[in-house]
C-alpha cells in the first residue's frame, strides 16, 4: 500500500488534522521508528556531518538492548523521542538563556521627544526648527513641546535573535501537542516516576513552552520570525547561538530527508527487528560478538550496519559448540549462517559452512498492510458522525421552534386569563 506523503509544513507545525486517516497513522509509525533510533544512537551522530561515528559493535548492541528493555516498561503517555523532540531537548538549555538575556545592539532612529529630555540637536533637528514659526525656541515646539532628534536605545532584534525566534515559533508548534495532546492538562503531570529519563524529557519540554510567555512580556515580541542564510559572528562563535544554528540545520535536514525515510518505513523497522535479534543473541550466555568497529549507515532513508571492511554482518562466537554465526539484513530477511572450525591435520582449520536459514520480514509490521482496513472503518465512522450530527441539528432547529410556540402560547394564554379576569370584575 502506497499513502501519500502529506505537505511537509504540516508535519513540521503538527497540523494533521485535516490529512487523512492513513496519513496520520503514518507519521506516528515513523515517529516511533526515529524514537527507537534516536534513543539507541543519539550520542554516536556528529551533527555536523550527519553522519554516525564508527563504534564498537558490542557497545551498539548493548544500547540496542538496553532502550528495548526502557521500552518494555514504558507507560503509554510517554512522549515520543522523534527527531523534532531530540532537537528540542538538545536545544533546550540555550533557549531559556537566550530568551532570558538575549543578545542586543545598539540604533539611532528619529523620534518625536518632550523638550526637556532632548540630550542633543543635529542638522535635521536645526531644519525643522528654522521652517517653524515664531521667534523663540519655546515658540516653535509649541503647542506639543516635541523636538524631532535622533534617539539611541538598544534593541534585540539583531539577525542571531530573528534566527532563534524561526526556530522557537517551530519547536513551540510541534511540542505543544506533544505535551497538551488534549489541549488541557499537561501530557505526563500526574506520573509518579519522576526519576525515569522520559519524565525528565517531559521537564525540558515544558520548559520550552514556558518561554513563550516570556517572549509575550518582553520586548522580543517584536523581533521577525526569520532565518538567517549565513552566519554572523555570534551564530558562528557563541555557544549558545551555535547550538541555535545547528538545531536549524538539523530541522534543513529534517525537512529533506522526511520524504525518503516515509517512501522506506517498512525496510526502517525491519532494520530494527534485526538489530533487536542481534541484541538477544549478544546476551545469551556462551555467546560473545565479534567486536570490530562498526558504523550506522542513514542515507536517502535507507539504514545499515556496517563494519570497517564495509560489510553489513554481524558475527558471532558460540562458546559452547565452538562455531561461528554469521546474522545479516537483505532483501527483507534475516539471513544466519554457522559455520564450524574443521581440520584434517589438526594444525590448519578452516571454518566450513553447516547451516544457513532465513527469516523472512516481509509481514513482520502488520499495521501496513492493516493501515487501509483501518482507515476505511474510520472513514465509515466520520460519516456516520457527520449524518448524526446533522440529524442532531435538523431536531434542534425543530426543538427552538417548539419552543418559540410554547412560548407564544403561554403569552396568549395569559393574555386570555387577563380578559376573563376583566370580565368577572365588571360582572
Amino acid at each position: 500500500m502506497s499513502v501519500v506523503f502529506p505537505q511537509i509544513d504540516q508535519i513540521m507545525h503538527a497540523s494533521l488534522d485535516d490529512n487523512a486517516y492513513s496519513q496520520k497513522e503514518y507519521v506516528k509509525l515513523m515517529n516511533k521508528s526515529n524514537n527507537f533510533i534516536n534513543l539507541s544512537f543519539q550520542n554516536y551522530l556528529d551533527r555536523i556531518s550527519r553522519e554516525y561515528n564508527y563504534k564498537s559493535i558490542v557497545d551498539i548492541l548493548y544500547m540496542v538492548k538496553t532502550v528495548l528493555d526502557e521500552e518494555e516498561d514504558a507507560c503509554d503517555s510517554q512522549i515520543i523521542f522523534d527527531d523534532f523532540v531530540r532537537n528540542a531537548s538538545l536545544v533546550s538549555q540555550s533557549l531559556q538563556k537566550i530568551i532570558n538575556s538575549p543578545s542586543r545592539k545598539l540604533i539611532k532612529i528619529e523620534k518625536n521627544v518632550p523638550a526637556n529630555k532632548v540630550t542633543r540637536f543635529d542638522s535635521k533637528t536645526m531644519n525643522w526648527l528654522s521652517r517653524r514659526p515664531g521667534a523663540t525656541i519655546e515658540e516653535k515646539i509649541s503647542p506639543k513641546n516635541m523636538i524631532p532628534t535622533k534617539v539611541t536605545y538598544f534593541t534585540p532584534d539583531t539577525s542571531e535573535n530573528r534566527h532563534t525566534m524561526y526556530l522557537f515559533d517551530i519547536l513551540y508548534d510541534y511540542l505543544y501537542e506533544k505535551v497538551y495532546p488534549n489541549g488541557l492538562e499537561p501530557k505526563c503531570e500526574t506520573c509518579t516516576f519522576t526519576d525515569k529519563n522520559c519524565y525528565k524529557l517531559y521537564e525540558k519540554l515544558k520548559n520550552i513552552l514556558f518561554l513563550k510567555q516570556k517572549v509575550r512580556s518582553t520586548d522580543l515580541k517584536e523581533v521577525l520570525k526569520q532565518k538567517q542564510l549565513r552566519q554572523n559572528n555570534k551564530l558562528l562563535s557563541d555557544k549558545e547561538y551555535k547550538q541555535i544554528w545547528d538545531a536549524v540545520r538539523d530541522i534543513d535536514y529534517y525537512e529533506q530527508n522526511c520524504k525518503s525515510v516515509w517512501e522506506n518505513l517498512k525496510e526502517r523497522y525491519q532494520f530494527i527487528a534485526f538489530l533487536f535479534v542481534c541484541s538477544k543473541i549478544a546476551s545469551l550466555r556462551d555467546f560473545k560478538v565479534f567486536d570490530e568497529y562498526t558504523q550506522i549507515k542513514d542515507k536517502d532513508g535507507k539504514i545499515s550496519v556496517v563494519n570497517s571492511e564495509g560489510m553489513n554482518f554481524i558475527k558471532f562466537y558460540d562458546g559452547i559448540n565452538d562455531r561461528v554465526i554469521l546474522v545479516s539484513l537483505a532483501n527483507e530477511k534475516i539471513n544466519v549462517l554457522v559455520y564450524e572450525y574443521k581440520s584434517e591435520n589438526k594444525v590448519k582449520f578452516d571454518m566450513i559452512s553447516i547451516y544457513s536459514k532465513s527469516f523472512d520480514l516481509s509481514n513482520i509490521f502488520d499495521e501496513f498492510t492493516n493501515i487501509q482496513n483501518s482507515e476505511d472503518e474510520y472513514n465509515v465512522l466520520v460519516a456516520n458522525i457527520d449524518s448524526l450530527n446533522k440529524q442532531m441539528k435538523v431536531i434542534h432547529e425543530k426543538l427552538e421552534d417548539y419552543d418559540e410556540k410554547i412560548e407564544v402560547i403561554q403569552k396568549l394564554a395569559s393574555a386570555l386569563n387577563l380578559k376573563v379576569m376583566e370580565v368577572e370584575d365588571n360582572v
